[in-house]
């Protein structure tokens, strides 16, 4: 070959080709507008045509991404448009239960295939005070309840809901009690056949082991891990080690290694193997729920077994990319599952970065290819780690090392022993065995859990830092083959544009103030922060005294802080109805957040739960009329109310104007009329003003709105009713934020309209 000529520095394998352009497509198709999404992937397809051009590579793969990245476009917009065409539907629903699980609590939740409108939808069901095991997988029910559309993300951080349950195949949501259902029949499925051996397997579990050592066997083995408590849960997120309570591809791959090997010694052939292993892949797929990671690691054995068949060389690559084209070709949202994109992602750095490290002698080569294989999984999942869960596990090779071996063989054991209960009941006995398992996982989970840093907080990446990564993995991986000074060249290029782009995300807007206005439903929730120095004005409602109310704002606040890497607030308490501190409560209790300070006054506080819990918080300043708060980072809080002489009531708040460079925002809490009249006659003109008691038209003070003069107003609430003209609210903008120079000029942002 002449050595002038250009050669493609990646080998093409079309299933990959293929993969990308449907994950592309559907991205595309998710976020952007129909004529956006399919500009883009045809400017993408032309730099993939330039490319190839240029290296001379084959032009097929260019067609197959075009044609492939099109279909999956329209695919996914056709499925978004579906949904986003779905209203509410009164009058209740019949329909036949096809899962069924714990939600905890006293709730069920449930998936029933119904009819709506003459078209065949499935529904997630979410039963409140109901005992679980009330109701069956093919059980056929009647749920006088309102069939909800799914709703869009509203916070930036939040969980996307939609996303989910259309990566469930769901596209209708509902809540009832248990006295609002009635089983009008059974029905005998291939589904509810699986369902019901799951059950008698995790009941079998639950009467041979302890509580916890059930949970966790239930949950390594069928994805079951509704029962395993929270705190062992975040144990084993903190220390790098959850993928073992997370069916997955290391579960696939231990049970078909050892059912492989135990049929070699039964002298059954290689054709017979493949069958017999094939079928219980599909089995363990349906026993598990269809999970995304499951599906993943059994197609891709499926392929390597058939290689193994037909005398072929297995391609770990080509056989990911034929796994991620299967699964999203039957429900493209699969792509927005987090187990799916750790799976996969899991799955790839092992590919790319599995067997780099290699030490000649055997015993320490265990240990380096361990900790090797921990990291090389890790590499690719740190975006989506840091997104989902706001941490990342720094001594995960470690605890891997010491883990998983008994972890392995918990499951080598489980499953046999699950089978043979099955067949024979009594055989549950032998399940006690795996206590000697589950004892040594949780006194060493507990170990590494104690040590100090386990796992350090972080931000979730922005889009450009996210690219720049990859790229640089990308150009790291054994299967970017060219010279090692163009590979040193270019990845060190890359590793710039990551530093730029984190560190430029940082410095432009490090001076500026942020205050966000977090949609929390009925409630009151504010995050206002300058470089790290963070505030929270109100917390949104919690249901901290286990009386049903919702737990949004604690959960939707959780989210946020944690996705932007935050693990220490101060917090500004304007009053102690429950729509604005239960989050609060709820934080206090947890601990996930530090609290170095909670400014608030005592003649707001009414409910004696939420007075106990402050008393207890140890970190209280009371705040009065005239005094003020400057902090460090240049925001100053002058508070205006209650005055010294304000007497409780029960929507007596603290009311103050946070002013940062120049402009001046008045937050109110819930005072009513004879308060904001009181308020009115001080130094109230702002520029910005969140509507005290959510905007409602009938408390309001004129006289406080005439006094203030706000530029902008705010109302957080979930309904839009109340607002003024041309108020912003958090029921039609979702998050709503503001960002302030430190020459006083803001600007407003709406979350929800700059999403499709």
């Amino acid at each position: 070959m002449n050595s002038k000529e250009r050669r493609s520095p990646f080998n093409f394998r079309y299933p990959l080709i293929m993969s990308a352009a449907a994950i592309a497509g559907i991205a595309a198709g998710t976020y952007l507008e129909l004529w956006a999404a399919l500009t883009v992937m045809l400017f993408a397809s032309l730099l993939f045509l330039l490319y190839v051009l240029f290296f001379k590579a084959n032009k097929a793969a260019v067609v197959l991404f075009v044609i492939i990245g099109v279909v999956f476009c329209l695919y996914s917009d056709a499925l978004l448009r579906r949904a986003e065409e779905k209203s509410a539907v009164y009058g209740g629903f019949s329909g036949e239960i096809t899962d069924c699980s714990d939600g905890g609590d006293n709730t069920c939740r449930m998936t029933v295939r119904c009819s709506v409108n003459g078209t065949e939808e499935t529904v997630s069901l979410n039963v409140r005070n109901c005992r679980y095991g009330l109701y069956r997988c093919g059980d056929y029910i009647y749920v006088d309840a309102v069939l909800s559309p799914l709703k869009c993300k509203e916070n930036e951080y939040s969980f996307d809901s939609r996303n989910y349950y259309l990566s469930q195949g769901v596209f209708y949501t509902a809540y009832a009690q248990a006295d609002q259902i009635s089983v009008l029949g059974h029905n005998d499925s291939v589904i509810s056949v699986f369902w019901n051996a799951r059950e008698t397997i995790n009941a079998n579990l639950h009467s041979a082991l302890p509580e916890e050592d059930a949970s966790l066997i239930s949950a390594m083995l069928l994805g079951m891990d509704e029962g395993l408590a929270q705190e062992a849960a975040d144990s084993f997120r903190d220390i790098g080690v959850a993928h073992i309570f997370s069916v997955s591809g290391l579960h696939v791959g231990i049970i078909v290694a050892a059912l492989n090997t135990f049929l070699m010694l039964c002298w059954v052939g290689r054709k017979a193997r493949f069958a017999l292993i094939t079928a219980f892949l599909a089995a363990y797929c349906a026993l598990t729920s269809f999970s995304p990671s499951i599906v993943r690691a059994s197609l891709m054995t499926f392929i390597m077994l058939l290689a193994g068949v037909f005398k072929r060389r297995y391609d770990p690559l080509c056989a990911l990319g034929a796994a991620a084209l299967v699964i999203l070709a039957v429900n493209p949202y699969s792509l927005y599952s987090a187990g799916f994109q750790l799976s996969f992602l899991a799955c790839i750095g092992i590919i790319a970065f599995g067997n780099i490290l290699k030490v000649k002698n055997k015993a320490a080569n265990y240990f380096v290819s361990a900790v090797n294989v921990t990291l090389a999984a890790q590499l690719p999942c740190l975006p989506v780690m840091a997104g989902t869960f706001g941490s990342i596990s720094v001594i995960a090779p470690v605890a891997n090392i010491f883990i998983v071996p008994f972890a392995s063989a918990a499951l080598v054991m489980a499953l046999p022993l699950s089978i043979i209960a099955l067949i024979i009941p009594s055989a549950s006995v032998l399940m006690s065995v795996l206590k000697v398992f589950t004892f040594v996982i949780y006194r060493i989970t507990e170990l590494f859990a104690s040590m100090p840093f386990n796992a350090v907080s972080v931000s979730a990446a922005s889009a450009a830092v996210t690219i720049c990564y990859y790229a640089l993995l990308m150009f790291s991986s054994r299967y970017y083959a060219v010279k090692i000074k163009t590979k040193l060249i270019t990845c060190a290029t890359a590793a710039v544009l990551l530093v730029c782009s984190w560190a430029g995300g940082i410095l432009f807007t490090r001076d500026n103030a942020h205050v966000v206005f977090l949609s929390v439903g009925s409630g009151d929730c504010t995050v206002v922060s300058v470089q790290d120095d963070y505030y929270v004005i109100d917390t949104g409602p919690g249901d901290y005294a286990g009386t049903g109310m919702s737990n949004r704002g604690y959960r939707e606040l959780e989210r946020y802080l944690k996705g932007r890497g935050v693990g220490e607030i101060s917090v500004i308490l304007t009053h102690g109805d429950a729509d604005h501190s239960g989050g609060l409560i709820c934080m206090l209790r947890s601990g996930d957040i530090k609290i170095r300070r909670i400014y608030y006054n005592p003649v707001t506080i009414q409910s004696d739960t939420v007075r106990e819990e402050l008393d207890n918080s140890g970190c209280l300043t009371e705040v009065w009329s005239g005094d003020r708060l400057n902090t460090d980072s240049g925001l100053c809080f002058d508070f205006l109310y209650p005055l010294s002489d304000s007497g409780e009531g029960r929507n007596v708040s603290v009311a103050f104007i946070m002013s940062y460079g120049g402009c001046r925002l008045l937050f109110c809490g819930d005072n009513q009329t004879q308060d904001g009249d009181v308020i009115s006659q001080m130094n109230v003109g702002c520029d910005i003003m969140l509507l005290p008691h959510h905007g409602s038209k009938d408390t309001q003070s004129e006289k406080l709105l005439e006094s203030a003069a706000p530029s902008t107003v705010i109302v957080s609430s979930a309904d839009e009713a109340s607002a003024p003209p041309g108020a912003f609210v958090t029921a039609v903008s979702g998050q709503i934020t503001i960002d302030i120079t430190k020459d006083g000029r803001y600007t407003v942002k709406e979350y929800r309209h700059e999403q499709r």
